[in-house]
């Protein structure tokens, strides 16, 4: 990727503002080295991703630790979708399930609060606030589950803000076909 963008020339490459990514440190390298001036975001996707494999991990342990226990059998979808995108039986087995496990409840109450953060972002300062915020909570619930994506949001907020702007339009896109993932960059309208 490096040659494609080195290829575009130095006019080009200074010309953009904003590239959005996912966290692999290859990407985090090429922007840094073909887009000086660019701000680097990383993907909301690729956010919410590490957020539910560790909801994913939690309902697994759940699983082993209460394999008799059907409240927590098909969950897996479930708990990914936001919750006022849940049919009513979905949101009657997410409740019984949530009843059986406090650290569930608290599980599922965290990404719930991360989109309301991302959905009403309004500006850097004000995102960032509330992700410290919601940082401090998740860390206060010290659930273990959590932890490698609190670390991964510690590391990685001051680039989980808007995306995209909305007086920003996508240029160009790129897609890595070894790690099948899109790049975009923007350039202000």
């Amino acid at each position: 990727m490096l040659a494609h963008f080195k290829q575009l020339g130095q006019k080009f490459c200074d010309q953009i503002q904003e590239v959005s990514c996912d966290m692999w440190a290859p990407y985090i390298l090429v922007v840094q080295a073909c887009f000086p001036k660019a701000h680097i975001v990383i993907d909301r996707f690729h956010v919410v991703k590490a957020l539910n494999e560790c909801l994913d991990n939690c309902r697994k342990d759940l699983r082993k630790l209460h394999p008799q226990e059907a409240v927590f059998k098909d969950l897996k979808w479930i708990l990914f979708k936001r919750q006022h995108q849940l049919s009513d039986a979905q949101n009657q087995l997410l409740q019984n399930a949530l009843a059986h496990s406090s650290v569930l409840e608290e599980m599922v109450s965290l990404p719930n609060q991360f989109h309301s953060i991302m959905d009403l972002a309004k500006g850097s300062q004000w995102t960032t606030e509330q992700l410290d915020y919601w940082l401090e909570d998740a860390q206060l619930l010290a659930i273990t589950h959590l932890e490698p994506f609190v670390k991964t949001l510690h590391n990685w907020k001051v680039h989980c803000q808007l995306y995209p702007k909305p007086n920003y339009q996508c240029r160009y896109s790129a897609a890595d076909s070894i790690r099948q993932t899109d790049f975009f960059w923007y350039t202000q309208l």
